[in-house]
């Protein structure tokens, strides 16, 4: 199971470096095949198709972000200040892959079928994101919470795409302002 999910990973990241050079448009298995030297059939045997490829990258990248985080930290914050710091992990865990998410939320823009499939999967990263921050409270709060967190991270998502800065000084900026606003918000509503 180990060396399934070390292949599986490798793959990952083969395609998404692949995408950084290529673009989504561009972008077939039969090319990452030969470009970056993996079977076609071991690609076809993890990833039915290209969306997959996506969505399990989501998934990957949770992962990441589990490794990197300090919990006995998280739990002496404020959920704020949690949130804060685990999605900053989780954009810079994304910054090697930013070119190509770039060229995938261009294309998937025109394609809601899609996008519906991508933001299934990113309400289970965000859901993991509540998890970590210690902020879940209850269920009618945390179904709030979590489509709160939803609005947050697409905006700055976007905000991230376009921030050039090696600090992310526009996503920390826009992410600390729509916490801030939604911490407001929360403190008035009665669960």
């Amino acid at each position: 199971m180990q060396k399934k999910n070390e292949t599986k990973e490798k793959i990952l990241i083969n395609a998404f470096d692949y995408l950084n050079e290529v673009g989504w448009k561009n972008f077939t298995f039969e090319n990452l095949s030969k470009k970056k030297k993996i079977k076609l059939e071991t690609i076809y045997f993890f990833f039915e198709n290209k969306n997959f490829l996506l969505r399990d990258f989501s998934s990957f990248i949770d992962e990441q972000v589990i490794l990197e985080l300090q919990d006995e930290n998280l739990k002496k914050s404020e959920v704020k200040d949690n949130i804060f710091e685990v999605l900053m992990i989780r954009f810079e865990k994304l910054q090697p892959y930013k070119k190509a998410l770039q060229s995938i939320f261009e294309l998937l823009r025109f394609q809601p079928k899609m996008l519906n499939t991508l933001a299934k999967q990113l309400f289970v990263s965000l859901d993991l994101v509540l998890d970590l921050s210690y902020a879940k409270k209850g269920f009618l709060f945390d179904k709030f919470a979590l489509n709160g967190l939803f609005i947050i991270y697409t905006n700055v998502f976007n905000v991230w795409l376009e921030d050039d800065s090696q600090e992310m000084n526009k996503t920390m900026a826009k992410l600390d302002l729509l916490l801030s606003r939604s911490e407001y918000i929360v403190s008035k509503i009665k669960f």
